[in-house]
């Protein structure tokens, strides 16, 4: 008799910093049984919608277990960003399974906030709406307060962007409930230079034997959307009926069908950079985060991610004028 699914690894790191791929990897490993849905968000009730993605259906714990396939499996692993911002995320995964492994993966400040705006304007629910990155920072005052607020957004919480650098905040929700050896933190840094090093360590860390043919390669890929407002308008309506499509006509079409709708929406890889001079500004302001994460971690991320030369002038000028990035 076949065990009920028992989620007990979860990713739980920054928005593009990895965890696609990080997801992609580990799912290929046979005593690994993954999640049909590779971001359910199902624990964390104080950010979640009622319902799972785009779809109508309702976030139970016996849908939510629905996503596994049958079997026997070491680990069941499922990986949504949403765990690591969250308030509640780390409390009820605790409370689901204490046993539970956690992977966090976390990208440098400036690089972070470029690629998470770029993803919220293509996102399928209505999240951001404000073109210029440091236009819709500075913004983040007025967003608490509800003013400025795109229509229909998901939730407002995911605009607020100064709250998802706070690093070691975030992490020490799990390791005041995790033991230390149950939690593996990874730099999108390490990851992106070798991925085939930081996949050996989760290994490891995992206590199983590397597959025999894994599969390194780019996953998730940033791209820029040709009409947002059509991405949005089709994703909520084709989401639910992907996979009974997939079923009727089979895979080789659907990827086919999978295809010119992607060509139809997406106009290649993103060619804007972040801009060098709001880049410092970045920096200048969350040094002190950096700093903090520098130290919890007993790594010289100050250097690594190149804040070292922020002087402590710079930082109280930084100070000075709180969540406002425009001047």
């Amino acid at each position: 008799m076949t065990a009920q699914p028992q989620p007990n690894l979860f990713i739980v790191g920054q928005p593009k910093s990895g965890t696609s791929a990080v997801f992609s990897f580990l799912r290929q490993h046979p005593e690994i049984n993954a999640c049909s849905a590779k971001e359910p968000s199902f624990f964390c009730s104080d950010i979640r919608s009622q319902y799972f993605h785009l779809s109508k259906q309702a976030r139970t714990l016996k849908n939510y277990l629905a996503l596994y396939r049958s079997g026997d499996y070491r680990y069941w692993l499922e990986g949504s960003t949403a765990y690591l911002y969250s308030a509640k995320a780390a409390e009820e995964i605790h409370q689901f399974n204490p046993d539970a492994r956690i992977i966090i993966l976390l990208r440098e400040p400036a690089e972070f906030l470029f690629t998470y705006h770029k993803q919220l304007l293509r996102n399928s629910c209505p999240f951001e709406e404000v073109t210029s990155l440091e236009d819709a920072l500075a913004l983040e005052p007025q967003r608490r307060r509800g003013e400025k607020l795109p229509r229909h957004v998901f939730d407002a919480s995911f605009l607020y962007y100064s709250e998802r650098l706070r690093y070691v905040d975030h992490i020490k929700r799990f390791t005041a409930l995790f033991p230390v050896s149950q939690i593996k933190i990874v730099i999108y840094d390490d990851f992106k230079a070798d991925n085939a090093q930081v996949m050996g360590g989760l290994w490891d860390w995992l206590g199983l034997t590397p597959p025999a043919a894994l599969q390194l390669q780019q996953v998730n890929a940033q791209v820029e959307v040709r009409n947002r407002r059509l991405k949005q308008f089709l994703d909520k309506r084709l989401f639910g009926v992907k996979q009974i499509l997939r079923k009727r006509i089979g895979k080789r079409i659907f990827k086919i069908l999978r295809a010119g709708y992607r060509k139809i929406i997406f106009a290649g890889a993103v060619q804007e950079k972040l801009d060098p001079a709001l880049a410092q500004k970045i920096r200048a302001r969350y040094v002190n985060e950096v700093e903090a994460l520098s130290d919890y971690l007993g790594r010289d991320l100050v250097s690594e991610w190149g804040y070292a030369n922020f002087s402590a002038s710079a930082k109280s000028a930084a100070k000075a004028e709180p969540m406002s990035l425009s001047n």
